[in-house]
C-alpha cells in the first residue's frame, strides 16, 4: 500500500475585514500570527498502541508542538478504523509533512491501521 493523494475540490473562506465587536462595543484584536506559505496540518489517526511509536517518530523530525486526542470511531457506521485509537495533530512545514508520510508509510506497508490527513493551515490568535 502507497500513500496516495487524492484529489478533491476545495472550498476557499476567508475572514471579514470588518472587526468584531465585543458587548462594550469595543473591537476585538485579533490578527494572523507567524505562519509561513505552505504550511501543512498533519492529522495522525493509529491504534492506541503506536502512541509512543508516533512520539517518537514527531520527536526525530523536530515536530514539538503537537495536539493529542482519544479518538473514537462512530457508533454509527461503518469505520476504516478499528480498536482503540488516537489522533495527533501538528502544524508542519512541507519538507517536514514529506518526511513523516515516508515513516508513516512504513507502517501502513506493515500492516497498521493509520489514517492521515493533510491540508493546508492558517492560525489565527487573540492579541493581548
Amino acid at each position: 500500500m502507497q500513500w496516495c493523494e487524492e484529489e478533491y475540490e476545495t472550498e476557499t473562506w476567508s475572514l471579514s475585514t470588518q472587526t468584531p465587536q465585543n458587548k462594550r462595543g469595543e473591537g476585538a484584536k485579533l490578527s494572523q500570527v507567524g505562519v509561513e506559505a505552505g504550511n501543512k496540518l498533519l492529522q495522525i489517526i493509529p491504534p492506541d498502541v503506536l502512541e509512543q511509536d508516533m512520539i517518537e517518530i514527531m520527536q526525530i523530525h523536530g515536530v514539538e508542538d503537537y495536539t493529542l486526542y482519544d479518538a473514537r470511531k462512530s457508533a454509527h457506521g461503518d469505520s476504516a478504523l478499528a480498536g482503540n485509537n488516537i489522533m495527533f495533530m501538528a502544524e508542519v512545514d512541507r519538507s517536514t509533512l514529506v518526511l513523516l508520510l515516508d515513516e508513516l508509510n512504513q507502517y501502513i506497508q506493515k500492516g497498521h491501521d493509520l489514517m492521515v490527513f493533510s491540508s493546508d493551515v492558517e492560525v489565527m490568535t487573540r492579541c493581548n
